[in-house]
């Protein structure tokens, strides 16, 4: 004999007030069932309630576990992405958190790599060869100008 499990709301208010129970066997409801003067039946109950109710909290605790893992997940591989060269948004924009995971869940660096270098070529963002002084080059002298040593050969010889 097999009992299927449902979901069953959390008692309010309006629970207090004793009603007869529907009872269900394999799915089926079964005859009406006064449990008013059953106090075994109300003990059995009230403990059923209670492990719903902590069923509920530690699905909760979970949930938030797992938002915060997610949250830490993306702070390692932004730094990794900034490191690169490219922002964050860009790699979010093309990759999902999941692509970037290893089989137990933890960041690939590989992976992100792939993923930094698909972005790019997606996006068409070149990676930037040159550094903050780009420009033309000199030895310090404007062309054709006189250097110090001129000058000061100049104005001795007077």
């Amino acid at each position: 004999m097999t009992t299927e499990t449902t979901d069953t709301p959390e008692p309010t208010i309006d629970d207090t007030v004793e009603q007869p129970v529907t009872e269900q066997v394999d799915g089926q409801p079964d005859e009406q069932v006064d449990d008013t003067g059953d106090p075994q039946l109300k003990k059995v109950r009230s403990e059923a309630a209670k492990y719903r109710t902590q069923l509920r909290e530690a699905e909760t605790a979970r949930d938030q576990l797992a938002a915060q893992i997610d949250g830490l997940r993306k702070q390692v591989i932004e730094s990794q992405v900034t490191a690169a060269g490219l922002k964050p948004a860009a790699l979010w924009s093309t990759t999902e958190l999941g692509d970037l995971l290893a089989e137990d869940g933890t960041v690939d660096p590989e992976r992100v790599d792939a993923a930094i270098k698909q972005a790019r070529d997606d996006l068409g963002i070149s990676r930037f060869s040159g550094g903050a002084d780009q420009g033309a080059r000199s030895n310090g002298q404007p062309s054709g100008a006189a250097s110090w040593a001129d000058l000061l050969r100049s104005q001795g010889g007077n």
